[in-house]
């Protein structure tokens, strides 16, 4: 069946980057030796990455990166929950998503289609870009620094669920016409029929690549 995934894409998701860790950096590096066909960053790519200045000069050599691959590759960035309102963060080139469904294949973050409706209301205000500036103007920018360095500052849970069948079989029920799922958020690296839950960069140090209409784990150092 033909899909608009390319042989040779790559995967990666919830690396949480933060100068203590330079797995997703040291990643990049690589990948920009050789480009992969196609790119998928699939959310929580940065611990925290949102349109101020201090989070961009903290992240600034990964999206540097990003911006270079870009322009030698398709690459498509989908917000996370530590990652969004990137609109002015990148370049054009890089192609910015909530979410993606194309023949059959739907893919986002993974904390879009919930059942928790508080968390759905907190999601969809915080990513607001009005908010966001809102925020920035009744702070002075002073609080923000301090949050954020807090944020980054938090440890990453990195535990295997018990219940992940259920939460698979709660997901597919959001999703229509979709033959393969794939969603990021929970650093599960696992799948229930077409539902792929994307390993985390961060907790299992893998990612995956899409060769011969299977995708293929792979361990990075």
């Amino acid at each position: 069946m033909h899909t608009f995934l390319k042989n040779g894409a790559v995967f990666i998701a919830d690396s949480h980057y933060k100068h203590s860790d330079e797995t997703l950096y040291n990643l990049l590096v690589e990948l920009e030796k050789t480009p992969p066909s196609q790119l998928f960053l699939v959310g929580d790519i940065f611990q925290l990455l949102l349109d101020f200045p201090y989070l961009i000069e903290y992240n600034k050599k990964v999206i540097e990166i990003i911006n270079l691959l870009a322009k030698k590759t398709e690459v498509y960035y989908f917000e996370g929950n530590h990652d969004f309102c990137l609109q002015r963060v990148f370049s054009k080139d890089v192609v910015l998503l909530k979410e993606l469904k194309k023949d059959g294949i739907c893919i986002n973050h993974g904390d879009i289609y919930l059942d928790d409706r508080f968390y759905k209301f907190y999601v969809k205000i915080i990513r607001k870009k009005w908010f966001m500036k809102f925020i920035n103007i009744i702070s002075f920018n002073f609080v923000n620094k301090w949050i954020f360095k807090k944020i980054l500052s938090k440890n990453i849970r990195c535990d295997e669920m018990d219940s992940f069948e259920k939460l698979a079989k709660m997901k597919i029920k959001f999703y229509k016409n979709c033959r393969l799922i794939i969603e990021g958020h929970y650093h599960q690296n696992k799948r229930y029929k077409n539902y792929l839950n994307l390993p985390s960069l961060y907790c299992q140090k893998s990612y995956l690549m899409y060769e011969n209409k299977q995708f293929r784990e792979i361990k990075v150092n």
